[in-house]
């Protein structure tokens, strides 16, 4: 999670489509 959200933190795209995909496999 730390890794994504330091990601999520160059890229808000990359950020919105795993929150985009934890959703749909949630």
């Amino acid at each position: 999670l730390k890794v994504r959200r330091k990601l999520a933190n160059l890229n808000p795209d990359y950020l919105q489509k795993l929150l985009t995909k934890d959703t749909a496999l949630t």
